[in-house]
């Protein structure tokens, strides 16, 4: 007999990939028919355009598929935003490619997202609880996808808002990221805001969620949202910028707020959770 307490790892899988299709998706929906200056528009991510957000996504799809550099005697500048070594790494992959015609450069994302799709369709349930290796270190493959996942939706989302196209961002990825979002901010926010108090968190067709700033704790009832301290109403790209530390990350004078603001504005002070 089943132990019900035990995960369902072919549903887990399934999601997962599902996910990541979706992610893969979003990104060629948001750059499907844009002008030339759309294309070089500037995002919330720091030093890149449009152009830039894709050769990124590429890039690290392809690292993970074992490929070879595009231009491996490709030099990086000393750019504002490449403050480490794993930004400069990264850079390698948006620098050569920042020559390449647009259409060029979708046909290389569409490739190389068939070709890990491809390689993600063969992931075996039972894969999810091995140990792979990532940027940050080892991990295991369910969170390393989760993650992959995460950073791919948070560059649809600067595409989006930055060609204005955030009409069309939704989906299973947008979902568990959003999720992922939330959860990283309750193990995160209780060390960086001062006091006890808890914050209400309201997203467009999903339940409440509110951050226990005391201990941590992410819950989903009635009582704990009428007893917040202060609520936020945000969309779900409004949470995903705050998170991922976007420049075009709203203030507290850009999105609905009811009750303690200076708690709100303490928590935007430390809202990024990304490297």
């Amino acid at each position: 007999m089943a132990d019900a307490r035990r995960p369902d790892r072919t549903a887990q899988r399934d999601q997962l990939v599902g996910a990541y299709r979706a992610a893969l998706e979003g990104l060629l929906a948001a750059t499907d028919e844009l002008s030339d200056e759309a294309w070089g528009t500037e995002t919330g991510c720091p030093g890149w355009d449009v152009h830039d957000q894709l050769a990124h996504c590429i890039g690290l799809e392809r690292r993970l598929l074992g490929d070879a550099d595009l231009d491996p005697d490709v030099e990086v500048p000393d750019l504002p935003h490449l403050t480490g070594d794993v930004g400069r790494f990264l850079e390698r992959d948006v620098e050569s490619r920042r020559r390449l015609g647009h259409d060029q450069l979708r046909a290389e994302a569409r490739d190389a997202f068939d070709r890990r799709l491809a390689v993600l369709a063969q992931l075996r349930p039972e894969q999810l609880e091995e140990e792979t290796a990532s940027l940050v270190g080892p991990m295991r493959t369910s969170a390393a996808l989760r993650q992959r996942v995460f950073d791919l939706v948070c560059h649809e989302r600067d595409v989006r808002a930055a060609v204005r196209r955030l009409d069309g961002f939704s989906g299973p990825h947008v979902s568990q990221s959003v999720e992922q979002g939330l959860r990283a901010w309750a193990r995160a926010l209780p060390s960086r805001v001062e006091g006890g108090d808890s914050l209400a968190v309201r997203l467009p067709h999903r339940d409440p969620a509110v951050l226990d700033l005391s201990n941590g704790e992410l819950l989903r009832d009635a009582a704990a949202t009428a007893s917040a301290s202060a609520t936020l109403r945000l969309t779900d790209a409004d949470l995903l910028a705050l998170v991922s530390g976007r420049s075009d990350a709203p203030g507290v004078d850009g999105i609905e707020v009811a009750g303690d603001e200076s708690l709100v504005r303490r928590v935007l002070a430390v809202a990024s959770v990304t490297p």
